[in-house]
């Protein structure tokens, strides 16, 4: 069966913030690679995607599935976990398990054609370098992350910002270097929350408007309200 934070995931406190990453996105981050390098041990490296700025979050979750159908097909842990990044421009480092194979394999892809893929060779010096759009209060008292960018680095529609995918989440949670969390997705855009208006199951007339078929059913009432 699936992991408690997938089944009291509601129960569970919220770690985001509005201007940057927090201090538990960071620790679930940190936890994360350190169930990666685990499996390096018995097989695949570390190797990190970032996507070109100004990448949208649909095509950012493309990369994310990309890697893992090529993690799958070289037999490798669908291990990988991404971190949000809003300056420039909205983009996404994500850290994976892979070979060369692997990163040939997306490199000859269409969708990461204007992607950078590296192997990782100093997992320390990156993770500091992936800290520095986090909150003040993530750093409070903490030596070990590297320079911070000043400002507010928020991130459009809000959401977790850092995320794991579902095999590495289990795996690391199981483990105990990840926390449980609240999931926290982004807002829909208001493109996306412009519904249209519900109607009633019953056969009226003026579809259209309901103002319409309020004052149509105020000045003559319709036979067809009272059929079932």
């Amino acid at each position: 069966m699936g992991s408690s934070s997938y089944t009291v995931d509601r129960l569970l406190p919220r770690t985001v913030a509005l201007h940057g990453v927090t201090g538990p996105e960071l620790r679930r981050f940190h936890g994360a690679c350190h169930q990666m390098r685990r499996a390096t041990w018995s097989q695949g490296e570390l190797w990190w995607l970032t996507t070109p700025k100004g990448s949208t979050r649909h095509e950012i979750a493309a990369y994310q599935k990309r890697i893992t159908r090529e993690q799958a097909a070289c037999g490798h842990p669908q291990y990988s976990v991404w971190i949000f990044e809003t300056r420039p421009e909205l983009h996404a480092h994500i850290l994976f398990v892979g070979n060369r194979n692997v990163a040939d394999a997306l490199r000859r892809s269409r969708l990461c054609i204007a992607a950078k893929i590296e192997p990782i060779t100093d997992i320390g010096g990156l993770k500091k370098y992936l800290a520095k759009e986090r909150t003040p209060e993530a750093g409070y008292r903490r030596r070990d992350l590297g320079g911070r960018i000043r400002g507010s680095h928020r991130l459009t529609g809000g959401g977790d910002r850092v995320r794991l995918s579902r095999q590495l989440e289990r795996d690391a949670i199981e483990a105990g270097l990840v926390d449980p969390w609240k999931h926290t997705n982004a807002k829909r855009s208001a493109q996306r929350k412009d519904y249209r208006p519900r109607h009633s199951s019953h056969n009226v007339e003026g579809r259209g408007d309901p103002m319409v078929t309020l004052l149509i059913s105020a000045v003559q009432p319709s036979p067809h309200f009272s059929q079932r």
